[in-house]
């Protein structure tokens, strides 16, 4: 299954209650390659992300930037897992 969540400026209640490690902006913490810090399978670019350790702002030139980089991470992750599922 594949969810994708699109969000405004201000950080929204779904980002809120989700049960991940969030920075001190309430942005879903991730690794450089906007990976979850907490679940392999979950991605968060733009105002829903945080880097660690990079802090950038909650622009859409960042979400547009990163949203490159999460679509191939994502398609990797995927094909790895069926990959995986088939041996």
């Amino acid at each position: 299954d594949l969810t994708l969540f699109t969000a405004g400026t201000e950080q929204s209640n779904f980002v809120k209650k989700l049960p991940l490690t969030k920075d001190g902006f309430g942005r879903i913490s991730t690794k450089r390659n906007l990976q979850s810090v907490d679940f392999p399978n979950v991605f968060a670019i733009g105002d829903c992300g945080g880097i660690e350790g990079y802090p950038l702002p909650a622009t859409a030139q960042v979400a547009l930037q990163q949203s490159g980089t999460a679509a191939r991470n994502v398609q990797v992750q995927w094909l790895q897992s069926k990959s995986n599922s088939s041996e």
